[in-house]
């Protein structure tokens, strides 16, 4: 009884660390803009960071506004 007891635990130890996530290295860059106006040097150091290829892409998601579609034209 006292194995099984053991064996148990031992099973449970093993399984939880197994189920460890594993960490790895970054996938890409996260570059947060908040309110207010976005100068052109603001812009330029998002598109320096960004490092972008030809088969990259830039994700934009727009604040929220009172007025419908302004978010775009801030942009």
């Amino acid at each position: 009884m006292k194995y099984r007891l053991i064996i148990a635990v031992l099973l449970t130890a093993i399984a939880a660390t197994n189920a460890q996530p594993k960490h790895t290295a970054p996938k890409g860059k996260l570059f947060i803009i908040g309110g207010g106006n976005r100068t052109v040097a603001l812009m330029k150091t998002l598109l320096g960071t960004a490092e972008l290829g030809k088969k990259d892409y830039v994700a934009v998601l727009p604040m929220s506004s009172a007025e419908p579609d302004s978010s775009y034209f801030l942009f």
